[in-house]
């Protein structure tokens, strides 16, 4: 490839003024943590072509006019119910090669997930046209190979190299290890309140009533009455948002979470201004993968909790530190200074060299035109 097509979000909210809920989630594809690929991927590859619109549909007139290749910045795409024939369609027809960066597999206890004919298709297409998919760990990789695929090149997910000139890095830690400020994020996929709250329902509660009585901030990504509280958007007439927000937070007064929603949840439209954030804090803890990964870009502290394969995977392979969500949840509180001294972050810096090195031999593998740039 020479100028190939990048098929990914364009990963900012434009602003200010910023939109609305609904449409800043849009401009997100529903998770504001999907800026965090995107961004790195469009920052890594060289080419003249920046295209704005839905990474799904493909403008197949301007990569005929223009590009020689197409690069798939892909997210945890190996589970049920996601179906990506439309864009396998699309690949055929632009007939130039194609590679996919960086997609995941999502699953509960290590069972391979049953992926659509759409999403197979794709991963068929993509093979035949690379010399090899990445993915973000060996899990997934053992997913593709059970379905066929066996090109494949275990990478981790390209938004640690967003720096592109040198690994991600921890630079920084606490005086005498003592942590001083802290931001937390969670993952909620529902905003109802559940018969019988899961593992992940439990787990974010019990991160929200801590970042409660710690007064810390709250980062969102894809939580909708969240954001709208953070906008200024939450009327005071909707009452299944409110009912739902005084269940998370177990906080019967409204005054009292008002404020808390005030102060305290933030959400940002863009990775340069999160990274920012992040850089001001001692400690990046949480369950969302890219919310914390922003953290370790910014040479701040983080920990990852881990409460699925997804997870779980990622934080192995990219040796980012971790915390499993049972003993999480088994400490009367959250203690930072104790999670801080846990945390091994000689030992990431140490695996980001070789995992930078490991990617940048992926895309010229791939043949694909890169910024990354390789030290001793």
């Amino acid at each position: 490839m020479k100028n190939p097509y990048i098929s990914s979000l364009y990963p900012e909210v434009p602003g200010p003024p910023f939109p609305k809920t609904q449409e800043y989630l849009q401009c997100a594809g529903n998770n504001l943590g999907n800026f965090m690929f995107c961004s790195s991927v469009r920052r890594i590859v060289r080419t003249t072509t920046h295209p704005r619109g839905d990474f799904r549909r493909l403008d197949l007139k301007t990569i005929a006019a223009e590009c020689d290749g197409i690069v798939i910045a892909a997210a945890n795409w190996l589970q049920p119910k996601q179906n990506y024939g439309g864009l396998a369609d699309q690949i055929e027809k632009a007939n130039v090669p194609a590679a996919i960066t960086g997609i995941g597999a999502q699953s509960s206890g290590g069972k391979i997930p049953e992926l659509l004919p759409g999403m197979l298709r794709l991963l068929k297409v993509v093979s035949e046209r690379s010399h090899s998919i990445s993915v973000r760990g060996p899990f997934s990789a053992e997913v593709l190979n059970h379905y066929g695929i066996q090109n494949v090149t275990v990478t981790g997910c390209p938004s640690l190299l967003w720096h592109r000139d040198h690994p991600a890095e921890i630079t920084r830690l606490p005086r005498d290890g003592r942590v001083g400020r802290v931001t937390l994020n969670g993952t909620l996929h529902r905003f109802d309140i559940p018969k019988t709250p899961g593992k992940v329902v439990k787990l974010t509660r019990f991160t929200l009533l801590q970042a409660m009585a710690w007064g810390c901030d709250y980062v969102v990504q894809n939580e909708r009455p969240f954001l709208q509280a953070h906008l200024g958007e939450l009327a005071e007439d909707d009452q299944d948002s409110w009912d739902f927000l005084h269940y998370v937070f177990d906080e019967p007064d409204r005054a009292i979470l008002k404020t808390y929603l005030e102060r305290h949840i933030q959400a940002f439209p863009n990775i340069p201004e999160w990274m920012a954030y992040c850089a001001n804090h001692d400690l990046v803890l949480g369950s969302r993968l890219h919310g914390v990964i922003v953290g370790l870009l910014s040479g701040t502290p983080g920990v990852l909790i881990t409460h699925d394969n997804r997870t779980e995977e990622m934080g192995r392979f990219a040796g980012i530190p971790t915390i499993t969500a049972e003993d999480f949840m088994s400490r009367p509180k959250i203690d930072p200074d104790a999670i801080l001294a846990e945390a091994d972050f000689d030992a990431f810096n140490a695996r980001q060299k070789d995992y930078f090195r490991d990617f940048v031999a992926w895309f010229d593998a791939n043949e694909i035109p890169h910024r990354l740039t390789v030290t001793p």
